[in-house]
């Protein structure tokens, strides 16, 4: 947050509790049913991710990551849908079409050369159409970028464990 707390407004971002770094402006992301970067984000992910992966591989957070995670999100909307089954299954072609091409644009920086192998082992592109919809359909269409710690992983693993034993 300390980081990026002076270019969230100017890049329609926000940091959740979580540390996901959600960017909500849907008409600078993508144009409506495409899955190609704009120029505006392309600007927005020089700046940011440079910066993003020179903190995340820090020694003292590089070896607790799990995964970086491009999240794509869509509207519930499908023009040609009469389903929702096409509705979900077309928004979830587009959202991992459109988080696939921002992980390209973001690995193919040069400025993240020197980080590229440590990447390759983390970075993630995943759609997820529709299934974690905002209140505002259309900001609902965005971009998040997610850090999976190994303690996330370790701490659904502990909860597993007691649910299972829970039922015994």
């Amino acid at each position: 947050f300390k980081e990026f707390s002076k270019d969230l407004k100017a890049w329609d971002a926000y940091i959740d509790e979580d540390n996901t770094i959600r960017f909500n402006e849907p008409e600078v992301l993508f144009d409506t049913g495409k899955k190609q970067v704009k120029k505006r984000f392309k600007d927005i992910l020089d700046d940011f991710f440079p910066r993003y992966v020179k903190i995340l591989s820090l020694e003292k957070f590089k070896d607790n990551i799990e995964e970086i995670r491009i999240e794509g999100h869509t509207s519930q909307i499908w023009f040609a849908a009469h389903s929702l089954e096409e509705r979900y299954l077309g928004n979830a072609e587009l959202s991992q079409a459109r988080a696939l091409e921002v992980l390209k644009y973001c690995f193919n920086l040069k400025s993240i050369d020197g980080y590229k192998e440590w990447l390759i082992k983390v970075f993630r592109a995943n759609g997820l159409s529709f299934a974690k919809p905002l209140a505002d359909d259309e900001k609902s269409r965005r971009v998040e970028f997610r850090v999976i710690t190994k303690a996330n992983k370790d701490l659904l693993k502990i909860l597993e464990i007691s649910k299972d034993l829970e039922l015994k």
